[in-house]
């Protein structure tokens, strides 16, 4: 045999051993069937200030400072008084009159109710929590032959499939 024909079979022996350790198929990605997503939500709470106005009714105190009722009961009390007994039982009579009428007075003008009413606007003001909620990602359950698995995304998949490894485990997109 000739030595370059030696050299050919040689190298097309070798080729051969180092060919057939080889996967010569070209395969595609695998997919594995999603089962179940579910958003991880996450809700946060804020206090806000809420403020309402409303209407107040005060009624301004009397200018006479309530001596009018005083003074008007003595009055009274008096002339009533002065209508009973003769003489130094009339004075007396008189006297008593003005001083229960003013005793009386006095009473009747501090549960009065008077001076003008006034309407004023008051801001009664409140602190509530105002909560809102965002999707934080999604646990998502696959099946990849026959085995059930489960991993957070940052995306929901969109076409029902997921792309793994021959393991199981997801690639990472």
């Amino acid at each position: 045999m000739n030595r370059k024909m030696l050299t050919l079979m040689t190298a097309a022996a070798m080729g051969g051993l180092v060919l057939s350790g080889c996967d010569t198929q070209a395969t595609g990605p695998e997919f594995a069937v999603v089962e179940k997503v579910t958003p991880i939500k996450v809700s946060t709470s804020t206090p806000k200030q809420v403020c309402e106005d409303r209407a107040v009714t005060t009624r301004l105190p009397e200018r006479d400072g309530n001596t009018g009722g005083t003074v008007a009961g003595a009055v009274i009390g008096g002339l009533l008084g002065n209508q009973v007994g003769k003489g130094d039982g009339k004075k007396a009579a008189t006297l008593a009159g003005a001083i229960a009428g003013g005793v009386a007075g006095h009473e009747i003008d501090k549960r009065h109710e008077g001076g003008r009413e006034v309407a004023e606007i008051q801001q009664d003001c409140r602190t509530v929590q105002q909560t809102q909620s965002r999707i934080d990602g999604y646990t998502v359950e696959y099946l990849y032959k026959g085995q059930r698995h489960q991993v957070r995304m940052a995306e929901a998949p969109k076409d029902g499939r997921v792309e793994v490894r021959s393991d199981g485990s997801l690639i990472d997109s």
